[in-house]
């Protein structure tokens, strides 16, 4: 796992990352935690997940949930995923590593759409054996906030005015043009929620508007309308 955060090193530095100028990018504690990652000091170490859920050797551990192995451990393999963050609520590590609930299917350009965020503290990551005990577990964020993410430089442009409720739900309203766009949840810091996020992808299309023209006779007793798709008669 390290080979892959130093990759991400060279990936954003450049040239400027080397052999001579690596440690003052990228430093590891004797236990194996990266201690000063992007340049960051953080004494606690750089939390790490993978495939979201926190790497373990599969043994259960004696105080409850699961023994962890550090990053300099684990292995990686072709499409594995892997969240490098260090927390933002340095008082009682709260972060929440969270995930999108989105509408599925197309969605059209400028309509409405309803985004639920749900998670899990990333401090008690340890407690599930896999990603899917851990998603299992995730109860609603409130008061995260929602940004959409430029997917060519990583940089956020944070909705206004637009936090979840106690559901963990938000209404945002869709890009104007058609396109894929991703949107993440993010932290709200007036309200003291912070948030680690997994982005989700949004394909917006212009749906066409159909017009009809209906002519109705008096001696009609009944009418019915059909919503028509690509594939035929949807619903009435």
């Amino acid at each position: 796992m390290l080979d892959a955060l130093v990759k991400a090193h060279e990936i954003l530095y450049g040239e400027a990352f080397t052999t001579e100028t690596a440690s003052t990018y990228l430093k590891m504690s004797p236990a194996g935690y990266a201690t000063t990652p992007f340049r960051e000091k953080w004494e606690q170490g750089m939390g790490f997940l993978l495939n979201e859920a926190c790497p373990n050797d599969g043994t259960e551990a004696e105080g409850g949930g699961y023994n962890g192995v550090t990053m300099t451990e684990q292995v990686v393999a072709n499409g594995d995923v892997l969240d490098f963050f260090t927390y933002q609520d340095m008082k009682s590590y709260s972060d929440v590593f969270s995930w999108l609930d989105v509408p599925a299917g197309d969605l059209n350009a400028g309509s409405e759409a309803e985004i639920t965020v749900t998670g899990v503290k990333a401090m008690n990551s340890y407690l599930y054996q896999n990603a899917e005990e851990m998603k299992a577990a995730a109860t609603p964020v409130e008061k995260a906030s929602l940004a959409w993410i430029n997917a060519a430089t990583g940089e956020q442009s944070k909705i206004s005015s637009v936090t979840t409720d106690a559901a963990g739900k938000a209404k945002i309203t869709l890009p104007a043009a058609a396109g894929e766009y991703w949107l993440v949840a993010v932290s709200d810091s007036e309200s003291g929620t912070y948030v680690i996020g997994t982005p989700a992808k949004f394909t917006v299309k212009v749906l066409n508007p159909v017009n009809a023209e209906l002519v109705l006779s008096s001696s009609m007793t009944s009418l019915k309308l059909y919503a028509v798709s690509d594939t035929g008669k949807a619903n009435d």
